[in-house]
């Protein structure tokens, strides 16, 4: 009668949009810059290392939501992100933009981090249990 009435449609595009809704511009301007720290520089991924016993997650174009990844890694490391701007040297038209931004805006930087993660939260939960039974119906079908 009404085959497209329920539309599940791609989980991962409505998640992404969903995400791309959440207005964190300081914290845009900060990820922007530590994505292309990272991304330019080995020193810098090393160092990074050295501070926090972690490799820096950096987002991938095939990977959905992967900023949020960075996002949430810099977001459990914040107190070695003073460390790190005041040790690297390795991106000297960078990273003296990032430590401008993080020491400039630390409270705001840190709450846009804790809405960005605590949004994440409740709606990937239910995505990926209703891609679950998604993925469920779909090997039943095919039975």
């Amino acid at each position: 009668l009404l085959p497209r009435l329920v539309d599940n449609g791609c989980f991962s595009h409505l998640f992404n949009t969903v995400g791309e809704k959440i207005s964190t511009p300081t914290l845009d301007l900060f990820i922007a810059l530590w994505i292309q720290i990272h991304s330019r520089s080995f020193k810098s991924r090393a160092l990074w290392k050295k501070l926090t016993s972690q490799n820096p997650i950096r987002p991938s174009p095939t990977r959905w939501w992967s900023t949020f990844d960075v996002i949430k890694q810099v977001y459990e490391n914040r107190d070695k992100i003073v460390d790190f701007v005041n040790l690297s040297s390795y991106t000297p038209k960078l990273t003296p933009r990032l430590k401008e931004i993080f020491t400039q805006n630390t409270k705001l930087l840190t709450v846009q981090m804790a809405v960005v993660i605590d949004a994440e939260r409740p709606l990937s939960r239910p995505l990926i249990t209703l891609k679950v039974m998604d993925i469920s119906r779909h090997m039943l079908s095919a039975w």
